[in-house]
């Protein structure tokens, strides 16, 4: 249930019935003869316009929905009591039994008991940004393939092993391996059939995603119509030496935060790219000065200035409001937010 799968509870629910006096008179209000949980269970639709409503996931999750919210178990439990009226003990004018009792029960019952729903939990869903990434990594697939771009990660592009390498998951589940064009550069090739992506950059690049990155995340999020803008990721492995011959591993995922009408609104070209790579680049420079983002005596960029050179490059192309940036820790995954004053925190997904 807890992982939004269907369960069946035929057969499997039971209730007790509750002595009077089981509950204080301050919450029940009134005199109870017996009172008893009976659970309520339905299933939420994938979408308004979908008749999928049994519990199926969406195409990201290899379901049959076609919107990005699969359909979720709702479970209520429902207390029903019988309640004791007041009962007239007078005879009637005849010499009969009197009674006040409704018309159709026995004298002193009633046959329509109060219901109280004490709780409706909506189980939690896998299609927030946190859980979407959560599912992805369990992936054993998706696991090799990252711990593959960590052992890259290792290696500097002066390295003829080294450079940049990458592969893409695609919507009939499988995945694709990138193309090295460059150094410093993956080619996913057609993302039409693609959702998401990862690669690493190499042991003295900049350890973030970049502008570039962010637009092919665009790119996975405005060619494919399948899954939903908000299913789209694209992820980054960097590896950073530890000073004992081992190495740390930083593992960041962006993705799209909006509609797809937003995302057609952002279209860059390659003029317009080159111009936010030389900002970015500047940006970046200035960052290494200040002793608060910077190691190695301005020589690499510490997790909180990688962080804002993030936010600073999706400012440049506009989109600072359009993406979700995510750490995958040892412990858990975090998002990585903007606070006020230019610095970042990190909150871990639960």
């Amino acid at each position: 249930m807890l992982s939004g799968v269907a369960v069946d509870f035929t057969g499997k629910v039971t209730h007790d019935v509750l002595q009077n006096g089981t509950y204080s008179s301050a919450i029940m209000q009134q005199d109870v003869l017996n009172c008893h949980l009976e659970i309520s269970t339905y299933y939420t639709r994938c979408g308004e316009s979908d008749d999928h409503h049994n519990g199926e996931k969406t195409g990201a999750e290899k379901g049959p929905c076609r919107s990005e919210t699969p359909s979720v178990l709702v479970v209520s439990l429902v207390r029903k009591c019988t309640v004791a009226l007041p009962v007239d003990t007078g005879l009637g004018e005849n010499g009969e039994d009197g009674g006040n009792g409704p018309q159709n029960g026995p004298g002193g019952l009633s046959n329509n008991p109060p219901e109280e729903t004490t709780t409706a939990p909506n189980l939690p869903t896998r299609n927030n940004p946190c859980n979407k990434t959560k599912a992805m990594l369990e992936n054993q697939a998706v696991q090799t393939k990252i711990a593959n771009l960590k052992q890259q990660a290792e290696l500097p592009a002066v390295n003829p092993a080294g450079g940049e390498k990458g592969f893409k998951l695609k919507t009939d589940g499988t995945l694709e391996d990138a193309t090295m064009t460059a150094k410093h550069e993956v080619d996913y090739g057609d993302l039409s059939d693609s959702y998401g992506a990862y690669h690493n950059h190499t042991l003295r690049g900049t350890h973030m995603l970049s502008h570039k990155d962010i637009d092919i995340l665009l790119g996975l999020t405005t060619h494919n119509s399948v899954v939903g803008p908000g299913n789209a990721f694209h992820g980054m492995i960097a590896a950073e030496e530890d000073g004992s011959g081992g190495f740390n591993y930083l593992n960041y995922v962006v993705r799209f935060n909006g509609t797809y009408q937003d995302a057609i609104g952002f279209n860059f070209t390659d003029d317009q790219l080159n111009d936010i790579r030389k900002d970015h680049k500047k940006i970046l420079e200035a960052l290494k000065l200040n002793t608060l983002y910077s190691n190695d005596g301005g020589f690499t960029l510490n997790k909180e200035g990688l962080q804002k050179l993030f936010f600073e490059a999706a400012k440049l192309m506009g989109m600072q409001n359009n993406v979700i940036l995510q750490r995958v820790d040892d412990d858990g995954v975090k998002t990585i937010q903007l606070n006020s004053d230019g610095s970042t925190r990190a909150v871990p997904c639960v």
